[in-house]
């Protein structure tokens, strides 16, 4: 007989990024909130590879939702180490589901994906998949574990404005190329409508508490920019000296992994379901700078 989970803690994976501290720190006082990690200081640790942990895990702690955010990221590392990014993407997802599926079925799962599903010409609407890179396929192949659950929420997103600990924001990153004249290269071939990162976590926020569930893209809701007008634009509402900065192709770094050109979303769905409208990219580089 499987255990009620209608009045567990929130299990959130991934808890020590940057997105996992951002919304632990949101969620805190509203209801437990039990961060996990591999690391021996998290709040329980676990290697969500390991399916017998996992299920051990989700057995004990009987949670009402789980967020899970923990996933392998560096793209050009996935390209290189499938066997890794599907470790980390797939069977980490794969165990979770299982496990809830065995133990606590009534809990409700969000899950974070990613906007390199798509490629091809945006406005990308949320069937029209595509990836290009390791890293993609194995987001869209977790997503299809997600799936199984009666009760899953899945986002694709992109989105900027937080760092690990210890790391460099973009804008940082920005001032300092630009401080030590650094030639940097923009990409003015590759578009995307990222959202603020305390936007994205009231979205997750707004939709949780909405009981929403299903899969939508969501980022912000004035189309899209290539990386280079807005990484650009940000820098000069900073008053960043931009003339070491110069315009480029993605095609021409090298990368070990292929990088889809269109990732802009159409977020119609989202905003509908929910009734709100998502941030503008002004009000986005707005917030990022403040």
């Amino acid at each position: 007989m499987s255990k009620t989970s209608l009045h567990g803690p929130i299990l959130l994976t991934g808890g020590y990024g940057g997105l996992g501290s951002a919304l632990a720190d949101r969620l805190d006082g509203s209801k437990e909130v039990v961060r996990v990690g591999r690391q021996k200081a998290a709040q329980y640790q676990c290697d969500l590879t390991d399916a017998t942990a996992v299920a051990c895990m989700i057995s004990h702690i009987c949670p009402s939702r789980v967020i899970h955010f923990a996933a392998a990221t560096d793209v050009d590392l996935c390209e290189d180490n499938p066997h890794y990014a599907w470790m980390n993407n797939v069977l980490a997802t794969r165990n979770l589901v299982e496990a809830i599926i065995d133990t606590a079925p009534e809990t409700s799962v969000f899950f974070a994906s990613t906007d390199q599903v798509y490629s091809g010409v945006g406005e990308h609407m949320e069937l029209n998949i595509s990836p290009v890179n390791v890293y993609g396929l194995t987001k869209l192949w977790a997503e299809e574990y997600i799936q199984r659950l009666s009760n899953h929420l899945v986002f694709r997103m992109n989105f900027f404005g937080v760092t690990k600990s210890g790391g460099v924001s973009v804008l940082d990153w920005l001032a300092n190329s630009a401080g030590l004249g650094r030639k940097i290269t923009l990409f003015d071939d590759v578009l995307f409508n990222p959202l603020h990162a305390n936007d994205l976590i009231e979205t997750i926020l707004l939709a949780l508490d909405q009981r929403l569930t299903g899969l939508f893209n969501v980022g912000a809701s004035d189309g899209g920019v290539s990386k280079a007008d807005f990484l650009i634009m940000a820098a000069q509402l900073c008053n960043i000296d931009v003339k070491s900065f110069r315009r480029g192709s993605v095609d021409d770094m090298g990368f070990a992994a292929v990088r889809p050109k269109d990732m802009r979303m159409n977020v119609d769905r989202l905003q509908v379901a929910l009734g709100v409208k998502l941030p503008s990219l002004s009000l986005t580089l707005k917030n990022l700078v403040k």
